[in-house]
């Protein structure tokens, strides 16, 4: 039964021709052996030559077509193909801080100015300036690179302090002038804000006592706090406004808890007062609250003199809006020997 068995497995194992071969002749042989072991000599010569020529004729050209047939491919693991990567997104933030970096460039950036003035008297007293001109920030964009940000501080404060100097005369008759300055919360998230925004002025030439940084506190809790860099910014001696107040975070209950020398109104409340004894009790309240505390109260957004004229009575000392003049650039302000006030034209 082995040796059946090892013969079975060696012609299973031989290739597809050589088994053809053995189905044909293998049984012819048996069929002349058999018919010559009978004793019929004459007709197994007789079978055995009809077989060969049966074979060789039918079978032996399908033999060779087989034997040179290519060998049945192998079965190969083909790899799984694999989807390509998904385009990357691309970076909002980066894309924004290059449109920046052009616009600089291409002086697309420039400083413009309006004045704060005293009230009720809306005599001019002080300047705020700011860019324009920088492209709007996505809502991915959280902060600046710290090589961009000194470019647009030198773009801000050079000019400014230029211009400043040239009006501080002027200004210095009506009051202790000063330069006001709104620091965006994202400038605020660069830890290193504090230490550009020194070198930059040292090459400005500004003195940080003439300087009034207006910065938004954030929600913290329940607490209304000043960003971190902020609050460096306060250690160095740079003078703080919490700007917005009256609205979100900023409030009389957070007032007392925050390193600043002025609030200024936000425009939303500014908009009420003169309208009821309700607005007129809220700005009240915030200018008693921040007099006590050794602040001044700042209203944005004046638009009418009726608007003027109550803020004044209710307290607050310094205002700024579209009545007291809109952002201009510099020439719109000079020469400073002739700067208006508004309360001659109001």
């Amino acid at each position: 039964m082995r040796v059946i068995t090892f013969f079975v497995r060696r012609f299973a194992a031989q290739p597809l021709h050589r088994r053809l071969r053995w189905a044909l002749w293998g049984p012819a042989l048996l069929a002349v052996a058999t018919v010559a072991v009978a004793g019929q000599g004459a007709l197994a010569l007789g079978l055995g030559a009809g077989l060969v020529l049966l074979i060789g004729v039918l079978g032996e050209p399908l033999v060779r077509q087989l034997r040179a047939a290519p060998a049945a491919a192998q079965p190969v693991d083909l790899p799984v193909p694999v989807a390509p990567p998904a385009p990357a997104e691309p970076d909002v933030g980066a894309a924004w801080a290059t449109a920046v970096a052009r616009a600089l460039a291409d002086g697309q950036v420039h400083v413009v100015y309006r004045p704060l003035c005293a009230l009720p008297s809306l005599r001019p007293c002080g300047l705020e300036a700011a860019l324009h001109g920088i492209p709007p920030p996505p809502d991915s964009a959280d902060t600046l690179p710290a090589d961009l940000l000194a470019a647009l501080l030198a773009a801000w404060l050079l000019p400014a302090g230029r211009h400043f100097q040239r009006w501080l005369p002027a200004l210095d008759r009506r009051g202790d002038a000063a330069l006001w300055l709104h620091l965006p919360p994202m400038w605020l998230a660069l830890p290193t804000l504090p230490d550009l925004l020194a070198q930059v002025l040292a090459s400005a030439g500004l003195d940080r006592e003439r300087l009034r940084l207006c910065v938004h506190p954030v929600e913290a809790g329940r607490q209304a706090l000043l960003p971190e860099t902020a609050r460096r910014l306060h250690q160095q001696g740079h003078t703080l406004v919490a700007d917005g107040f009256g609205a979100g975070a900023a409030s009389l209950a957070h007032l007392n808890q925050l390193p600043v020398r002025a609030v200024r109104l936000d425009r939303s409340l500014v908009e009420r007062a003169g309208h009821g004894p309700a607005q007129r009790l809220v700005v009240e309240s915030t200018a008693r609250l921040a007099a006590s505390l050794g602040m001044l109260t700042v209203a944005d957004g004046l638009d009418s003199a009726v608007q003027a004229q109550a803020l004044g009575m209710a307290g607050c000392r310094l205002g700024q809006g579209p009545l007291l003049g809109a952002w201009g650039p510099a020439e719109d302000w000079m020469p400073p020997q002739v700067m208006p006030d508004f309360a001659d034209t109001a």
